[in-house]
Formats: C-alpha cells, sequence, structure tokens
C-alpha cells in the first residue's frame, strides 16, 4: 500500500512539474486537485455520518478512454448505534448508556477506466484501496470497556463506479458510489454480525490544474 500511494504521489508531482507532448501545448497528463463529502454506511451496529474528502488526481485520455488514479484524503464520524457496553454483561458500575463515538481519517486510492460519452459527460468505474490512519475515541466509552484496539481493520477494498459532468472549462462535478468487498470487523462485540462491509456515496468538485 505504501509503494501504491508512493507511486501515486510520484505521478501526480510529475505531471505537476510541467508533463508536455513533445512539441505541443497541451499537458501530457491532466492534473486536478478535489473537494467534496461522502456518506458511509457499514453492515455493522456502528451508524456512520457524512464525512469530508480532499486530495488530487491525474488522469491521461486514450481516445474516448482514459486512466484516472486519485489519492484523497478522508474524515468521517462514526459512532455505535447502541451503548458501547451493549454487547457485555453489565456490572453495577458499568456506563450502561454512552455510544461508542469516533473520529476516522483514511487515504483512498482508487484507479479507474473512463469512457467519454460526450464532451461533457464521463462514466468511470474501477477499484479502489482504502487505508484507515487513525480511528480516536471521542468520549472514551469504547475503550474503557475495550481498551485501544481498532473495532475496524485498516485496509479495504472496494468497486467504484461513477459519472463526472463537465460544467466549465476548468471544473467538473462528480457523483461516484463505493461497495466494499473486504471483511473490516475487528471487533470484540463477539455477537455482532461476524461480516462487515462498507458501502459509500461521493459528490465532489473537481479543478482542472494542467
Amino acid at each position: 500500500m505504501k509503494h501504491a500511494i508512493l507511486m501515486s504521489l510520484l505521478l501526480i508531482s510529475a505531471a505537476s512539474a510541467d508533463a508536455q507532448v513533445m512539441g505541443g501545448d497541451e499537458p501530457f497528463v491532466e492534473v486536478g486537485v478535489k473537494l467534496g463529502g461522502d456518506l458511509q454506511h457499514i453492515s455493522a451496529p456502528i451508524s456512520v455520518g457524512p464525512g469530508v474528502i480532499a486530495g488530487g488526481y491525474a488522469r491521461k485520455d486514450i481516445g474516448r478512454f482514459g486512466v484516472r488514479i486519485e489519492i484523497m484524503g478522508n474524515y468521517c464520524n462514526y459512532a455505535t448505534k447502541y451503548p458501547a457496553a451493549y454487547y457485555l454483561i453489565h456490572t453495577p458500575t458499568m456506563d450502561t448508556l454512552s455510544k461508542g463515538e469516533f473520529q476516522g481519517i483514511g487515504i483512498s486510492v482508487p484507479v479507474m477506466v473512463e469512457y467519454q460519452v460526450n464532451k461533457k459527460l464521463k462514466v468511470l468505474a474501477g477499484p479502489q484501496y482504502r487505508q484507515l490512519v487513525s480511528l480516536s475515541d471521542k468520549n472514551d466509552a469504547y475503550t474503557t470497556l475495550y481498551g485501544k484496539n481498532s473495532f475496524l481493520k485498516k485496509g479495504d477494498f472496494s468497486i467504484v463506479a461513477g459519472a463526472e459532468l463537465a460544467v466549465k472549462k476548468k471544473f467538473s462535478l462528480g457523483a461516484r458510489l463505493m461497495k466494499g468487498v473486504t471483511d473490516i470487523n475487528k471487533s470484540p462485540y463477539y455477537l455482532a454480525p461476524k461480516t462487515w462491509t462498507t458501502t459509500g456515496f461521493q459528490v465532489a468538485v473537481s479543478y482542472k490544474i494542467l
């Protein structure tokens, strides 16, 4: 994963450093930045609120097709649907009301193939890897009972599909769906469903730099 992120950064940095078609004025690789929001759902006793995404992309057209790679940082909030002590045998001094509340930061690297439907509309699809960088317990309700071990695995593979619409010369608006294909359950909730997968929806504005 570290190698993939490094190679992606090198690709975007090299393109940003003025990668040009020999003898032409158009950049060999299109480079831009993105900012938007997302909603995530985990098939677990966990609720997920809206989050923020930001990052950059590099893409190359090959006829009506194209290849795009992105590096996106994302921030989101998680909360257990039930009190953190829901799956434990209660003791007289145990907090049985507080839910676990978490702040998560991750890095996503989608690699997608694009198809240009017309001059303004593109559809895209491909795999995505997401690495959970940090997960902090805001009110300590979870860590008091279960320790500091994360209840989510750090790595998550997804399938991504979406579309992007050019709204101005350098701006475009995109939306995509993501469906996780790996189990991210690392929870001590032994009575909870065994397999947890993610489903997500993102909307973002892109700005073309080169």
